[in-house]
């Protein structure tokens, strides 16, 4: 199901990224890195509280 999604939507992606200026998509990624490292660095810091309050109640 999923790559037949895909393959309808790549030529609408292909029209709308020839539409949109070259740096658009670079800004996209970046913000998405940022986004996704973002969450990392917050669930890590869970787990670290997680694993502190476990080793307290040893």
């Amino acid at each position: 199901m999923a790559i037949v999604t895909v393959r309808e939507l790549t030529p609408w992606i292909a029209d709308l990224m020839g539409a949109v200026p070259r740096w658009v998509p670079m800004a996209l990624g970046g913000l998405l890195l940022l986004v996704v490292g973002a969450t990392y660095e917050a669930r890590k810091r869970d787990v670290r509280r997680l694993r502190d309050a476990v080793a307290r109640l040893r």
